[in-house]
């Protein structure tokens, strides 16, 4: 998730839509809804879709604190909660 992390972070703002049409685990979707952007996530295979909607909704448990710097790619995950 960190490489997507900045990618997300330099080309979306806060509120725009990121559509992943080959989400695999939904990394874009966690960086997605880390960063404060609604996604939407595509994938054809039913086992990386599930994969991808627990991974996004544990994403909703965590709090991203900026850095000094305040590069995304450089905040610090708080996790809050457990993963199911």
């Amino acid at each position: 998730m960190a490489a997507m992390m900045p990618l997300v972070s330099d080309y979306t703002r806060h509120g725009d839509l990121v559509v992943d049409p080959c989400c695999g685990g939904g990394t874009t979707g966690v960086a997605a809804r880390q960063l404060g952007r609604r996604s939407i996530m595509i994938d054809r295979s039913r086992e990386h879709c599930d994969i991808a909607v627990r991974r996004i909704r544990a994403a909703r448990e965590q709090v991203l604190l900026p850095a000094p710097s305040g590069r995304a790619a450089e905040q610090i995950e708080l996790g809050i909660g457990g993963v199911s």
